[in-house]
Formats: C-alpha cells, sequence, structure tokens
C-alpha cells in the first residue's frame, strides 16, 4: 500500500506543479525536493529487498572485502562509490540512502529532459507502474547504478554535452558489466531503426518483439551459459523461474496500450526528436519483449525499461491535450490496475515493504 501512497501524493503534487508557469530545471529540482526526499527514504529504507539485500549489506560495513566486485567482475566504480561513502562517514543502511537519492536526481533531470515541467507527473506514473524499475531497483544495485547512467549519457548526447557523456560511457562498465552488450544495440535501435517512423514499420517492430518472445526461451541461454560462468548462478534459480510467468504477463497487458499509441501516432504533434524517442521508446518494449522469456537476458531488458515509457506517456500527453478524458482516465486506469494487484494482493519480494528501522 505505502507504493500507492507514494503514487497518489507525488503524481498529485506534481500535477499541482504543472499548473503553474513552465519551470526551469533548477525549480523543477527545488519543487520537486519533497518527491526526491521521499523516494529517498521510501527506496533507500527497504529492508531485505531482492535476493542480495545482506550480500550489498556486508560490503557496506567499514573494512569489507570488496574483491568480488573488483576481481571477480572488475566493477571497480561501484567499489570505489561504496568505499567513498564510507571514508565520508556513511555505513550501511545509510548508503542504500545514497544511492536511492542519487537515482532520484538522475530520474527528475532525465524526466524534466525528456517531457519538461509540465508532464512529469505523467512520466512518474507510468515509469512506476509500468516499467516495475522503481520495485526492483535495489533488487540489482550495481545494474540498475549502471542503467541510471546510462540513461542520463544518452540525454546528455541531446544536450550536446559530450564529453561528460563519453565519461559516463567509458565509467558505465564499472558499475555491471552487462551495459556492454546494451552500449552496442542502443545505438543501433537509436540511429538507426527509430529512422523507420510509418506505422506499417512500427507495428512490425511490436510483432517482431512478440514473436521473439514465444520462440526464443532458456534453452538458447543454456547453449552459451558455459561462456559465462559468472552468471550461472542466477539461470535457472527458483525466485527466476517463479517470477517469469508473472513477468511475461505483465508485459503482455500493456501490449493493446502499445497498438494503441501507434494508431494515434501520426496524430501526436511531436518534434522530430520527439518522434525518434517514440520510436526508440517502442523499440525499446519490443526488445524486452522479444528476451522476456529468456531468464538471465532478461536482465538486459531492464536497460530499456526508462525509454520504453515514452509511447505510453505521449499517448497520455495527447489525450490529455485533446480532451480525451474518458480515454484518459481508462489508460490510467489501465495502467494502475495490474500494478494495484501485484502491490495489495501479491505483496511478495519487491512488492512488499519493510522498513529497515521497524524491524530493529
Amino acid at each position: 500500500m505505502i507504493y500507492l501512497l507514494f503514487i497518489v501524493v507525488n503524481c498529485g503534487y506534481l500535477s499541482l506543479l504543472s499548473k503553474c508557469r513552465k519551470l526551469s530545471l533548477g525549480q523543477t529540482l527545488l519543487f520537486g525536493l519533497p518527491m526526491l526526499m521521499m523516494w529517498s527514504l521510501l527506496i533507500g529504507g527497504q529492508y531485505n529487498v531482492g535476493t542480495d539485500y545482506f550480500s550489498y549489506m556486508e560490503m557496506f560495513v567499514p573494512g569489507a572485502n570488496l574483491a568480488y566486485v573488483n576481481e571477480s567482475r572488475g566493477e571497480y566504480a561501484f567499489s570505489w562509490f561504496v568505499e567513498t561513502c564510507q571514508h565520508l562517514g556513511v555505513y550501511g543502511q545509510g548508503i542504500f540512502f545514497v544511492i536511492a537519492a542519487v537515482w532520484s536526481v538522475i530520474y527528475l533531470y532525465i524526466a524534466y529532459s525528456l517531457v519538461g515541467s509540465k508532464y512529469i507527473y505523467l512520466f512518474l506514473f507510468v515509469f512506476i507502474v509500468f516499467t516495475g524499475a522503481f520495485n526492483n531497483q535495489m533488487n540489482g544495485i550495481r545494474q540498475y547504478f549502471a542503467m541510471y547512467l546510462l540513461w542520463l549519457a544518452i540525454i546528455l548526447i541531446r544536450k550536446k554535452r559530450y564529453v561528460v557523456s563519453i565519461a559516463l560511457f567509458v565509467v558505465i562498465p564499472f558499475f555491471h558489466q552487462s551495459s556492454l552488450v546494451v552500449m552496442v544495440i542502443f545505438p543501433v535501435l537509436y540511429y538507426w531503426v527509430s529512422e523507420w517512423r510509418k506505422s506499417t514499420w512500427l507495428y512490425g517492430i511490436l510483432v517482431t518483439g512478440m514473436i521473439c518472445s514465444l520462440l526464443i526461451s532458456d534453452d538458447v541461454i543454456a547453449f552459451f551459459l558455459p561462456y559465462f560462468d559468472q552468471y550461472s548462478g542466477y539461470f535457472g534459480s527458483e525466485k527466476m523461474d517463479s517470477q517469469k510467468s508473472l513477468l511475461i504477463l505483465t508485459k503482455y497487458v500493456c501490449m493493446p496500450l502499445f497498438l494503441y499509441a501507434i494508431y494515434i501516432y501520426p496524430r501526436m504533434d511531436l518534434t522530430n526528436y520527439q518522434r525518434k524517442l517514440f520510436v526508440f521508446g517502442l523499440c525499446g518494449y519490443a526488445f524486452k519483449l522479444s528476451v522476456v522469456s529468456m531468464s538471465l537476458v532478461s536482465r538486459l531488458g531492464l536497460y530499456f525499461e526508462l525509454f520504453s515509457c515514452i509511447p505510453l506517456v505521449y499517448l497520455l500527453i495527447y489525450l490529455k491535450m485533446n480532451s480525451r478524458k474518458l480515454v484518459y482516465i481508462l489508460v490510467l486506469i489501465y495502467l494502475l490496475l495490474p500494478y494495484s494487484l501485484k502491490v495489495i494482493m501479491s505483496n511478495t519480494g519487491e512488492y512488499s515493504y519493510n522498513f529497515f528501522l521497524s524491524l530493529n
């Protein structure tokens, strides 16, 4: 229930802010402080979230041995981040709070860059209820760190902040090595496939993703697994197998909305850059679909989560701007309902919540 409360309070608050005149980035960050603080408190204060929570807690204590991430995985940037926090006197659960705070600021910056101050509340709503990233992010800290930085680097390229962006691209693999694979896929989708603007092509992209999700399975991963021993422990785990069916189902639930967004797409008042983002987001969703049946590789689909929100956000903006109030509300309900069921009825794993102080 606390996640639903977060949505109501913060989307409501940001919606009220949208009634004001257009805010600058600095003003958005300033007025967004209540949301940033609630995000940091809620996500950073989670207790025993995911399978690696206590492993991270062992890393976050003074004098912890970080050889696991340094020597076996080469993820030196993450160990540097942990050591920096410890040098500043932040340990244990405090590092979770710092991580959540950093991610929340990056998210708000990206959301502002994509939709401006007026529609951040819609972007936040879709990001939480559609992607699942908000609930899952502390279940894979190193990968999500790489994801947030990758999203930021892509936005900075658009802003022509090339030096910072290149520096981030160099650093990102040292948070999580899986980002190297995605760094090859992203340019292909962003610079080439995203130029396919005809609706026929867009439907084709979506159908291709769906077909791949039905045809490609864990058997493919089993063939390549011997070459990636460091990830073999995840393959076929009870946790991943138990979540796979639910994950596949939730990704297909939103298929009608993407089809509707493609149908509306020619009528949307979008700039050339926004149309590129729409197609790129659609490609991201199709890619997530194509790998969702493969337990281990499905983690690569997480890198596309934020951008896969864009077609749905643009759809909601179109409906709101064109006074399609009933359809607008129905789409919001359609998105919210599956998420609410997971939070209220499932209430397990990342969708349950325990605050660390309540258990001490």
